[in-house]
This record gives structure tokens, sequence and C-alpha cells, in this order.
């Protein structure tokens, strides 16, 4: 950690034509040997106010971006920011310390057992980039119905989640078998929206997507995974 590191804050004033047709220009690199791995851009135009916060993955993660921007909006309300102090240091330590416990050492035998001579899927097997140009989309999609029908079905969002993704793992990669890490806990829910850190358990999954299984047999293969 280089505290002494200048962290600027870069301010530019434009039009907002020139905001539409220069705004590409923002997007470079990250020179990790010469300045921090975040950068703050401020454009004021005409019209409005833009804040842009570039940060690099290999630090910040959904997790990160989250806490950060509730404090910024707490800020902004004249809110005190939420104090975290060593709350994601606290989940690391209670997760290391379960290292080399009975309950560890069993779960380590059963995971080797069951992914023996398995390979974890790479869906830009098939293709050396399937997705193009696109890295991450999120398509803004109604939460309630997928809700709704998670509950007349009796399973959670993230066996339907997983399953989804298993489906379109084997579908990219050309294989009915797909091993994947799914995230299975980590943060406290009481302080999860606004602590950072990359302290998260992940659970190695091995799902079958034959073609011929129903949609609830698939979601019943993925419930009994996870748990």
């Amino acid at each position: 950690e280089d505290w002494g590191m200048p962290n600027h804050i870069h301010r530019y004033e434009m039009t907002d034509v020139e905001w539409d047709t220069r705004r590409e220009e923002l997007i470079r690199p990250f020179d990790l040997f010469k300045e921090p791995s975040i950068r703050l851009h401020v454009v004021v135009t005409e019209t409005r106010t833009i804040v842009i916060l570039e940060t690099h993955h290999l630090l910040f993660d959904g997790m990160a971006h989250k806490a950060v921007w509730y404090a910024i909006e707490d800020v902004l309300r004249g809110d005190e920011p939420y104090q975290q102090g060593d709350l994601a240091a606290d989940f690391n330590r209670l997760e290391i310390a379960g290292y080399g416990s009975e309950a560890y050492l069993r779960a380590q035998k059963s995971y080797k057992e069951r992914f023996e001579d398995v390979r974890f899927t790479d869906i830009c097997r098939a293709h050396e980039s399937p997705w193009g140009r696109t890295l991450v989309t999120r398509p803004r999609i109604p939460a309630a119905p997928i809700n709704a029908g998670c509950q007349r079905m009796g399973v959670s969002f993230a066996v339907v989640f997983n399953a989804a993704y298993a489906l379109a793992l084997g579908q990219m990669a050309g294989t009915e078998k797909v091993a994947f890490y799914a995230i299975s806990h980590g943060r406290d829910r009481r302080h999860g929206n606004r602590v950072y850190g990359n302290y998260l358990s992940c659970l190695p999954v091995l799902i079958d997507t034959t073609p011929g299984q129903t949609i609830g047999e698939l979601l019943s293969q993925t419930k009994s995974q996870l748990f």
C-alpha cells in the first residue's frame, strides 16, 4: 500500500455534444505501477454533472462498488457515512480459523472425490471470443416475476440462477457435464451492502445438463448440489 501515491480527481468541462463524442476517450487501461487502481472523473456539461468511478477488478468486486456508492449517497444526504472498520477482515479471520478443522478436512475429502479428473468448464473453449467485444451485460429484468416463479416452484433464486448458468455454460463449452464455482456464503447479511473486500467462500458445483431431463429435474439436481 503506497499511501503517498497521488489520487487525483479528473475534472472536465464540456458541452453535451462534446460529451457524446468524447466519452470513449476516458476508457483506458490502468498503469498498475504509476497510478492508483481507482479513478474518479467528474464531467460538467450545460445540463448535468456526470460522476464516473473506475476501479481495477483485482482490488474491487461488486460488493466494493456497492459499499462506495452507499457512502457517496450518505454524504450527499448529509448523513454520517457507515464506518465499516475491520468487519471485512473479521469475516476473513473467521473463515481462516476454520481451516484444518474436522469439518474442513471432511469437505476437502468429499470435493476431491467428487471432482477427481474433472476440469472446470471454460466458456471460451469452442471459440476464441464467443461474446465478441462484449464482456459483461446487465439487462434490466424485473425481479418480481422471477421471485414469484421461484416461490411457486418452491426453490430459491440461487437455484434457478445456477441451473440457468449451467445450461448456458454447457452450450458455450459444448459439453453436457459442467463444473464451476458458485458463491455459497460470505459476508454477514447485517452489513452486506456496506462492507467491501474479497472474502467470499466459493462452492465447487458439478451439474449434468443432459438435454433429456426436464426443468424440474435440472432444478432438483442443482438444489441438491448447492446444499
